[in-house]
């Protein structure tokens, strides 16, 4: 028993520890300093728009600017095809080992390709390229001298979580996220890397704030406390804010959906081009006549809190927003969609406050309305209602709302199942997935596996290691009597243990290298189905 806890704390939780401080540290300081590059220029791009409102005899140099950029983006683009797209749907389709990516000219792309993005007034936030970021620097980690390259997944989980914790200023929602989209279970050796990176990434970001002066703070300031209880006639409200939000979840990924499939369709080089520099040139016109509808979102969602909209302006700025936040993403533009869907739950709060207010509710409750619709929305259109409930505390330092929230989080989440609609992330990488293997053919094959002595399966159950999800553990056999331990009676896995894998890929060398990479050098057979 004491050699087994020696060699746990020795194989698996020092190098484990370890390997996810230098990740959170790596990655908290490269996300702080990206969010702070990019919030420059968002406000500098703000300022440009309103001078050039100002004196339209610079409207032509403004295009001629936004075109600029639009050529820029695509070709960096061409050179890092990793950056094309939301940075949250590639971060899950290379840890679950669907996507392949090279990790230095991921995290190049991410950064410069976000940057032209933001300068132009792109409806896209920092979050999904601080995900990118994140995972691709966790990767470049496992590579370093002295890294043990077996933790790899583990280690690009931790780096996207912290990057996730940093980007939103959300922790705790950093390590569910990991849970709930990036690999949808828990298990002991993942959470062990994932906690510890996201620790050492707050730390330091923390840490870098006060050191520039920055101050602490929630994600979105509220205009005033927030009403600890609904008296028992004001519940309706909630299940208006569910369904509003749920029915516009529905809208919202069934347009990504049409137009990623679309643009598959349609992916010849010279039409991309004209399409991102389009895409540019509306944005610009729009940032002309309606300012709100561009950026991230992060300060429209405080001046909905603020209620600093009648209802005209509301509808306007969410159609609008609608609209460009799902060509830009669909088109492959660099940047993330959380924010942005926050802000789009924040407007349908904003509508949803004034259609109540009109049928008697308290204005006492906006605030509450406006913070459910937009958890409510992330959660229905991610299809995480558990990252959006706990995102609605840390967002807003607010700990008395949790059942409120999450009535209406369930409510729109129910709608979403409800038409079997695909969630934004996931339609996305399917999309990926199918550029990325175009032409291929995918094929299904078994192998057998030994577990060698001194490998990284050793003393770990086989739910505790990371696989690709297109490599399955079908059987596993004893070493000693070759029994099949059944899912019910699983056990640690010890030296001589064959587990029997069926693999359906594209590209059966990716699945090999993983095997040994967890199980230790050997011939591998496969056998195809």
């Amino acid at each position: 028993m004491r050699k087994n806890h020696i060699s746990y704390l020795k194989n698996t939780f020092l190098p484990c520890v370890a390997s996810g401080f230098a990740v959170g540290i790596i990655v908290g300081t490269a996300v702080f300093f990206f969010k702070w590059v990019a919030d420059f220029l968002t406000t500098n791009s703000a300022a440009i728009y309103g001078y050039v409102h100002a004196h339209p005899l610079f409207i032509p140099l403004l295009f001629l600017g936004l075109a600029a950029l639009a050529v820029m983006e695509f070709f960096l683009q061409t050179f890092t095809l990793e950056s094309r797209g939301g940075g949250i749907p590639r971060s899950v389709g290379v840890v679950r080992g669907v996507l392949s990516f090279r990790w230095l000219r991921s995290a190049v792309g991410a950064v410069f390709n976000s940057f032209f993005s933001f300068f132009a007034g792109l409806p896209l936030g920092t979050e999904g390229s601080s995900v990118l970021i994140g995972t691709a620097l966790g990767k470049g980690v496992s590579e370093l001298p002295l890294a043990r390259r077996d933790f790899s997944k583990y280690t690009m989980t931790g780096g996207a979580s912290a990057g996730f914790a940093v980007a939103t200023g959300a922790p705790l929602a950093g390590v569910v996220f990991a849970l709930e989209e990036m690999h949808r279970k828990v298990a002991p050796t993942m959470l062990l890397a994932v906690v510890s990176s996201v620790l050492s990434a707050s730390l330091v970001s923390a840490l870098l704030n006060h050191a520039l002066g920055g101050s602490a703070g929630p994600l979105f300031e509220l205009p005033s406390e927030v009403p600890v209880t609904l008296v028992l006639s004001q519940i309706w409200i909630l299940l208006f804010a569910g369904l509003f939000t749920g029915f516009a979840a529905v809208a919202f990924c069934r347009l990504l959906d049409f137009l990623t499939k679309f643009y598959s369709r349609h992916h010849a080089q010279k039409v991309r081009f004209w399409r991102i520099l389009i895409l540019f040139l509306v944005v610009g016109a729009v940032g002309l006549v309606l300012n709100d509808a561009l950026y991230g979102g992060h300060g429209l969602i405080e001046n909905v809190l603020s209620m600093q909209f009648g209802i005209g302006m509301l509808f306007a700025i969410f159609f609008t927003r609608f609209l460009l936040i799902a060509f830009a993403s669909s088109d492959g533009a660099s940047g993330g969609l959380f924010i942005p869907m926050l802000s789009l739950g924040a407007l349908v709060g904003g509508i949803t406050v004034k259609l109540c207010g009109a049928m008697g509710m308290d204005p006492a409750f906006n605030a509450l309305v406006v913070i459910v619709c937009t958890v409510s929305f992330m959660g229905a259109a991610t299809r995480s209602p558990v990252t959006a409930i706990i995102l609605s505390v840390e967002a807003t330092w607010q700990f008395t709302n949790l059942f409120y929230v999450a009535v209406s989080v369930f409510i729109a989440y129910f709608i979403m199942s409800m038409f079997r609609t695909e969630s934004a992330y996931e339609s996305m990488l399917k999309s990926m997935v199918k550029r990325q293997y175009r032409g291929k053919v995918c094929r299904s094959a078994e192998a057998e596996v030994v577990v060698g002595e001194n490998c990284f399966a050793v003393g770990k159950p086989v739910s505790d290691i990371l696989f690709s999800v297109n490599l399955i553990p079908r059987r596993t056999l004893t070493a000693e009597r070759e029994e099949e331990v059944f899912p019910g009676r699983e056990r640690s896995l010890r030296v001589g243990d064959k587990i029997v894998f069926t693999a359906v890929s594209y590209e059966f060398e990716e699945a090999e290298k993983e095997l040994v990479n967890y199980f230790g050098k050997q011939e591998i057979t496969w056998k195809e189905n």
